[in-house]
């Protein structure tokens, strides 16, 4: 019943002319099995231990009047973008223009992510990547998807206008690009 609701309401929302990125987080990856649930609970809670434990080291070594000397080592997954060249998190990249996008689109969308019409302007342009995620929370944060070849580039926000008629969203969503429609630059 819930399943059909969440079906009428974006077919609801199609027939406005409102698509969003976010509310179409489900065509990007699959839904973790089991494993990888446990797998994320436990990410989950290793970094509030750790958390915990530092808090406890700064609180011990405050007394004693120590710094602590502990670090923080995050590990950056990579992607490799249409040139065969490895993103990583800072790199600069260039976004392919409009028409090379629109040919690898199939009814707006490329492996699962839509390209959205407020995304046009960004294309030709030059941006640093932000982030490289590995798995997105779709359904307002309820469900965990694992994604592949997905960046985020630096400052580019949906600003929502002509979203939902004349009203616009208000979300202020990131936009999240394949890696297939950046070039890498030097």
């Amino acid at each position: 019943m819930r399943l059909e609701q969440e079906k009428a309401l974006l077919l609801k929302k199609r027939d406005l002319g409102y698509i969003c990125q976010y509310t179409t987080m489900k065509d990007i990856g699959r839904e973790l099995n089991r494993i990888e649930k446990f797998y994320q609970m436990l990410l989950r809670v290793y970094p509030a231990i750790k958390r915990r434990i530092r808090k406890g080291c700064y609180e011990f070594a405050k007394k004693r009047d120590r710094k602590s000397n502990m670090e923080i080592v995050m590990n950056e997954s990579h992607l490799e973008d249409s040139t065969g060249d490895r993103l990583e998190t800072g790199d600069t990249v260039k976004v392919l223009s409009y028409s090379q996008i629109r040919s690898t689109l199939n009814n707006n969308y490329f492996k699962g992510l839509s390209f959205q019409e407020p995304m046009e302007k960004y294309c030709n342009n030059t941006y640093k990547v932000l982030k490289i995620p590995q798995y997105v929370l779709d359904k307002g944060g309820r469900q965990i998807n694992r994604c592949k070849d997905v960046v985020i580039l630096r400052g580019l926000y949906c600003d929502g206008k002509g979203m939902l008629l004349e009203e616009g969203c208000d979300m202020c969503c990131l936009h999240y690009w394949k890696s297939d429609w950046l070039k890498k630059t030097i």
